[in-house]
């Protein structure tokens, strides 16, 4: 192209000087020594460009021949390039395959040409554990981590996925705990951590994580949301004396209110740590603001030190606007029990078991029913919770009772 440029413009410059030496073409004289030439101007100009291509030429050709080691040495440096190339994404066919064996081998090769390699050798520690080479994994990934801090984290994660895979998950413990020193905030290795925690039954520690989680966004609202109340409910559960309880409780008291599910974990827990009177009022709250089945059933199982008439007349309240609810009606006919009310208690309980309701009604029922002296239809209660067949209003349970008022 250079070539073809530099005739054009020669090419221009001898017409442009033809145009001028039409009309007076003159000559040139020359003397050296003995010797003399004279000719026309036009012909000088013609040998001296004439000369001035030749020259260049020469000059590209010898230009041209001298560059022929460094081209060919470039043209071997390519292929082999390319080989090396296709040596590394043969490598990795093989291991999408499971062939751990040759992807190892052509892993070396690519590890051995590439400047930094840390792929290489984090593919490589992968096929190593496949093939069961512990050793080999752990000195691939100690070579990856030589290439410096810029690929601490990936490094991390694929050594922590690896170490869980072979079953080691203490030490995937200490590889993402030691990650979260250096990348605090990064979702990926809180996610795997949180996972790993739910996977081993750490809800504990899910529960302290779970702020972190929220404060980086690492996963969905609905998600956080379960893992958060699956936490609270385990730390609530796990709660020894009843002043964990109740600091448990009380760090997140307002929004603990909102979920019937951690408050009956908590109610129940009061009940086991005879905390009744916190109890009572912890239920009678949540259902004054709203309804839930469970904290009606849980009502009735408060304890003896608290007044038997508040308890009675609240759940009389409630009755008046869920007449339906089995659990409520079994919590009516416990308390009528206690307070002596054999009839309502009857009425109660028959009502609840009619709803299919807790299979406890039944006993309940069952023993009222025996206390009274009646003691088939007792059996035939005591049969229907056994076998786990509610009684309909056609039903034996509630011919028993029936049959028991008409005793009375």
């Amino acid at each position: 192209m250079r070539i073809l440029i530099v005739f054009l413009i020669l090419v221009s410059l001898v017409s442009v000087g033809s145009f001028y030496l039409a009309s007076d073409p003159g000559y040139i004289f020359l003397k050296w020594g003995s010797w003399q030439i004279e000719m026309s101007v036009v012909l000088v100009v013609a040998a001296v460009i004439a000369t001035i291509v030749i020259l260049y030429i020469v000059i590209a050709l010898l230009g041209a021949f001298i560059s022929v080691p460094s081209r060919l040495g470039g043209f071997f440096r390519r292929k082999s390039q390319k080989r090396k190339q296709r040596s590394g994404e043969q490598a990795y066919f093989h291991l999408i395959q499971g062939e751990w064996g040759k992807a190892e081998k052509l892993l070396g090769v690519a590890i051995e040409n590439v400047e930094e390699p840390v792929t290489s050798h984090l593919a490589a520690a992968y096929s190593s554990q496949q093939r069961g080479d512990i050793k080999g994994r752990d000195r691939h990934i100690k070579k990856a981590q030589k290439y410096g801090s810029k690929y601490r984290v990936v490094i991390g994660l694929v050594s922590a996925r690896l170490h869980v895979e072979n079953g080691q998950v203490d030490r995937a413990f200490e590889e993402l705990e030691s990650l979260r020193k250096v990348v605090a905030n990064n979702k990926v290795v809180l996610r795997f951590l949180c996972d790993l925690y739910v996977q081993e039954g750490r809800l504990g520690d899910v529960y302290d994580l779970v702020p972190i989680l929220q404060k980086y966004k690492v996963f969905s609202t609905t998600k956080l949301t379960s893992l958060n109340r699956q936490a609270k409910i385990h730390k609530l559960e796990s709660a020894d004396n009843a002043a964990e309880l109740l600091q448990v409780w009380k760090k997140h008291e307002n929004a603990n209110r909102l979920d019937a599910e951690i408050t009956a974990v908590y109610v129940r827990k009061l009940l086991e740590h005879a905390r009744d009177q916190e109890a009572e009022k912890t239920i009678r709250r949540a259902l004054n603001r709203e309804w839930d089945s469970d904290l009606a059933y849980l009502y009735g199982c408060i304890g003896k030190n608290v007044a038997i008439k508040l308890l009675y007349d609240n759940a009389q309240k409630w009755y008046e606007q869920h007449s339906d609810d089995a659990n409520l009606l079994l919590t009516l006919g416990k308390l009528a029990v206690r307070q002596n009310q054999v009839k309502e208690a009857q009425k109660f309980l028959e009502l609840s078991v009619s709803m299919n309701g807790h299979y406890e009604a039944a006993v309940e029922l069952g023993e009222l029913l025996e206390q009274q002296g009646d003691t088939d239809a007792a059996f035939s209660v005591y049969k229907s919770a056994a076998t786990g067949t509610a009684a309909t209003e056609d039903s034996d349970v509630v011919l028993a009772g029936e049959s028991a008022q008409a005793a009375q």
